[in-house]
């Protein structure tokens, strides 16, 4: 019976809109499923699931709940104003009445495992969280903000977890650093179409495709490759730009548009403000030759291990788990700034197919040695116990 399956519950900020976390989230939950490490998982936020996300784990054991529309009545939210006057604050309000929705949820479904996936500044999983055995905890760091400071409720909430992950190596020591806590290991995330990405033979072609695939919004930081563009037009190199992502932001599409025109460049660069098919990321790949993050901040990102399994060179600022995860080519592909960017956009540029081609196999050889999704898993149930 379906009660008596063994559960894992993923609490991830949102799914009404298809990201980095969300896609995270999604991959998690089909990892875990297809290892048997469980017979199914529930995916619960407060708002409407996006209906691509419910179309990419369609035929898995995952099912999507939220809170229910009654929760947000306006006499219950009178009441949960009243009751947060009359309790002490620790961390941030909770709610009373979401509380007693998961005591009862808990009560009818007995999870094995209860997995946060979030940045380390969100404590948004507050109300179901106070039920729940706090060693049946772990949570999954997507962004490590260097900035936040934690709180000394924070930091009881935190320690008391059975785990804390965080992407890299170096995310992981300056979160040790800044909490002093003792359950934060470092794992990196597992990526869709692995063996599709590793069997990919990129070849530059003679016009240089250069490609973001990323979320279209500021923290992306796009102007900058629309930037390295035209610098690189400018020095007489025949290059394109390819950026692929779902848009929640039009004023900032609209003024990249604008920048593009203003710049001369509507015939280099293309913009598709759409979510582009999980299935298609390899095909998105094959298409480019020099793969961009300019991101202001990041986690990983997801697709950044990406283009290092297709053997797409990555050319990167030091954001995120990059600079870790390209290992000996760090010097060759991370850039401290824009003119940095735009000089080993050169280097790469200049490569003849071979050097080229050796650049690709030392991604994939860095990726197959460091990051396969069974080694990554291998060290994430080393920390764990799913028994």
């Amino acid at each position: 019976m379906a009660f008596r399956q063994k559960r894992i519950l993923l609490l991830p900020p949102d799914m009404s809109n298809l990201g980095g976390t969300e896609l995270e989230t999604l991959i998690f939950a089909k990892t875990l499923l297809n290892n048997r490490l469980c017979q199914q998982i529930e995916i619960f936020t407060e708002k409407d699931i996006n209906e691509v996300i419910r179309q990419f784990v369609i035929d898995e054991n995952i099912i999507f709940s939220k809170m229910p529309s009654l929760l947000n009545n306006k006499f219950f939210l009178i009441f949960d104003r009243i009751y947060n006057r009359l309790v002490l604050k620790r961390i941030h309000h909770k709610s009373f009445l979401r509380i007693i929705y998961w005591q009862m949820k808990s009560y009818l479904k007995d999870y094995h495992k209860i997995i946060i996936i979030g940045a380390n500044n969100q404590f948004f999983y507050l109300n179901p969280i106070n039920i729940f055995n706090p060693k049946k905890v772990i949570v999954r760091y997507t962004y490590v903000y260097e900035q936040f400071n934690y709180t000394s409720d924070m930091l009881s909430l935190l320690g008391s977890f059975s785990l804390i992950l965080t992407t890299s190596e170096a995310q992981k020591c300056f979160v040790v650093s800044k909490t002093k806590l003792t359950n934060i290991k470092s794992c990196d995330v597992f990526i869709h179409n692995e063996s599709l990405l590793l069997n990919l033979a990129p070849k530059k072609l003679n016009i240089v495709r250069f490609g973001v695939l990323a979320r279209i919004s500021r923290e992306k930081n796009i102007e900058d490759a629309i930037q390295l563009i035209y610098a690189l037009k400018s020095k007489g190199k025949s290059v394109s730009l390819n950026v692929n992502g779902p848009c929640y932001d039009t004023e900032y599409f609209h003024k990249l548009l604008n920048l593009i025109q203003e710049l001369n460049l509507v015939q280099n660069i293309k913009i598709t403000p759409a979510v582009i098919p999980v299935e298609n990321i390899p095909d998105f790949f094959i298409n480019t030759d020099i793969f961009l993050i300019t991101s202001k901040v990041e986690g990983g990102p997801n697709t950044g291990l990406e283009s290092i399994a297709a053997g797409v060179p990555c050319l990167s600022y030091d954001v995120g788990a990059m600079k870790e995860r390209l290992k000996h080519l760090s010097s060759q592909l991370i850039c401290r700034d824009f003119n940095d960017l735009v000089t080993k956009s050169i280097s790469i540029i200049h490569l003849d197919n071979y050097n080229y081609q050796k650049i690709s196999q030392n991604l994939k050889y860095i990726y197959i040695n460091n990051y396969l999704n069974k080694v990554k898993l291998e060290t994430f149930l080393s920390i764990n116990n799913f028994n």
